[in-house]
């Protein structure tokens, strides 16, 4: 049962001069309208007053009122188990909630976002399946609120595969919709599908929505601007972004903070940086969002500084750093092989309260970048979570610095420790064979890809085995290998090729790689021209020298 919101401004203004008119006092008239709308008043007016408390944190006295009232509601417990959940105590809650005996969808919805909220995924699941045992139909809301927090991408999946249906579905059947229906449907779509990274795909729940939202008669102030903008910033889809701008621009005459912010973070994932920067340098309020965009941006193009420069900015503003933050200022004390600046944002990581398997790989991809492999290697094992991806950061550590039997060694650890490894996975491993001359044992976990683990190797995988023959001589194995590729060779393979066959003077195969790259439509460099005119000049063959020029100069 939906309830009413409280009276408004105009409404009490006219139950004043009603009462006034009548000579009774306004709160006899508003019994009087409670009455005949079939409320008690007496309810009416405790659930008022534990809504009060509730919001102003005195939750005792409000507990305190609910035992008193004689005849108490489900919106009474739902408030009280609202306020509770606002506060975080879930024990308190989850008490009032079993005494509860008549639970609405409302009750069992704030429960179970509770749960979801806290990361207790499991005890969220267990409600939500209790409510269907009891016979009350979740809504829309309740499906979105249980999708949004689960951890667990495999039951997300599953919850998904029927839940947005389900959600859908009754988001259509239930009728009389507004602004607030249609924006828990897109921006709960949004969050569950991005959450769960279900491709891009996905999101057209939410477009789909938003495209009927724009036939509706609703104030378009109270669009989700900020969730399609997100969804335009995640699809790098400048085109949607700019159309939602000018929509923005129609209907606000001053966008709130969080369009504003929105608006700075899909322009500078679109590329468009000087955009984002007028947008930025506006902004009277600037939340995270905003400030992670323009660091990001400045990290993406190289300006690594400047994007270090923003971060200390965001610090004096009082500004919290998140997760995204983060891992930007860690790439950009990586790329500027800072060890001291990045132990610095190591303590800050730590007493933010964001050490977790993403902050955890980002650290260790930095000390590694910055050759300190005892630090990543102490940043790997402190790490209390550990996933494919945290294994597969310190395969990279090892075959970054060298150290191809590290490398081998931690790869034996992961399976022992019951992960299955990915593409990533193997090349890292391949890319330290290369560089150790570890050809036999790249070889077999080059086979082991597809003959054991069913997963096909990627041209980069093909790549990297090349470049491991062709480093040790094995010219003849390599060419096979080439020519069992699925796809084309490209430009780093046979740059690849090419530079191994002028330490081994392998002239023949080097003509032949050569020759492949000046046929290339795009070059991205003179560098085969140079590497190719110096193995002539080493082999003595100088009008070829003088070819290989002309052709550059052509």
């Amino acid at each position: 049962m939906k309830v009413k919101a409280p009276y408004r401004a105009d409404q009490l203004k006219t139950l004043a001069a009603m009462a006034a008119f009548s000579g009774q006092t306004l709160q006899t008239c508003i019994d009087a309208r409670i009455v005949k709308t079939g409320f008690d008043p007496i309810t009416s007016r405790f659930n008022f007053m534990i809504k009060d408390l509730s919001e102003r944190g005195q939750l005792f006295q409000a507990r305190q009122l609910l035992d008193q009232m004689p005849n108490r509601n489900s919106f009474s417990t739902d408030i009280i188990i609202s306020g509770y959940v606002k506060s975080g105590n879930l024990t308190v809650a989850r008490r009032i909630f079993d005494d509860t005996i008549e639970r609405t969808v409302v009750t069992w919805t704030t429960m179970i976002g509770a749960y979801s909220k806290s990361n207790r995924f499991g005890d969220a699941f267990k409600l939500f399946a209790e409510m269907h045992g009891s016979g009350s139909e979740p809504d829309y809301v309740t499906y979105i609120t249980l999708l949004t927090g689960c951890n667990d991408l495999k039951m997300a999946k599953r919850i998904i595969s029927g839940g947005l249906d389900s959600a859908r579905r009754i988001f259509m059947e239930m009728g009389g919709w507004d602004s607030v229906s249609f924006n828990v449907m897109i921006t709960g779509s949004y969050r569950c599908q991005y959450r769960h990274m279900l491709g891009l795909g996905k999101v057209k729940e939410s477009t789909d929505l938003f495209q009927e939202l724009q036939f509706t008669t609703f104030d378009r102030k109270n669009f989700p601007f900020p969730t399609m903008l997100s969804i335009a910033a995640g699809s790098l889809d400048l085109q949607m972004g700019r159309q939602l701008h000018a929509q923005v621009v129609v209907s606000m005459d001053d966008p709130d903070f969080r369009v504003s912010n929105s608006l700075v973070d899909m322009y500078a994932k679109c590329g468009k940086f000087e955009e984002a920067d007028r947008i930025f340098l506006k902004l009277s309020s600037r939340s995270t969002v905003p400030w992670t965009a323009m660091i990001s941006a400045n990290v993406q193009r190289g300006l690594h500084e400047n994007g270090l420069k923003l971060f200390c900015e965001m610090r004096r503003a009082n500004v919290s750093a998140d997760q995204a933050t983060f891992a930007s200022v860690l790439k950009a004390s990586a790329n500027l092989a800072s060890i001291l600046l990045g132990k610095q944002l190591h303590s800050c990581v730590i007493r933010s309260g964001f050490m977790n398997v993403y902050s955890g790989c980002a650290l260790v991809d930095m000390y590694a970048n910055c050759a300190s492999i005892k630090d990543a290697i102490k940043t790997f094992e402190e790490m209390s979570e550990r996933n494919v991806v945290t294994w597969n950061a310190l395969l990279s550590a090892y075959a970054q610095n060298g150290d191809g039997k590290g490398t081998l060694r931690s790869f034996k650890e992961m399976i022992l420790s019951g992960y299955q490894p990915d593409s990533v996975s193997f090349l890292c491993i391949l890319t330290a064979c290369s560089h150790c001359r570890l050809v036999e044992e790249g070889l077999k976990y080059f086979n082991d890809m597809a003959g054991v683990y069913k997963l096909a190797p990627k041209r980069e995988h093909y790549t990297a085995m090349v470049d491991a023959l062709c480093r040790s001589g094995r010219f003849d194995e390599a060419e096979k290998l080439v020519g069992q590729m699925p796809f084309e060779p490209d430009e780093i393979l046979w740059t690849s090729v090419l530079n191994s066959c002028r330490i081994h003077k392998n002239y023949a195969l080097a003509r032949k790689a050569a020759g492949q790259l000046f046929n290339m439509k795009v070059l991205r460099d003179a560098a085969p021209y140079v590497t190719m005119s110096n193995i002539f000049a080493e082999a003595g063959q100088w009008d070829s020298v003088v070819e290989v020029k002309e052709g550059n100069e052509g």
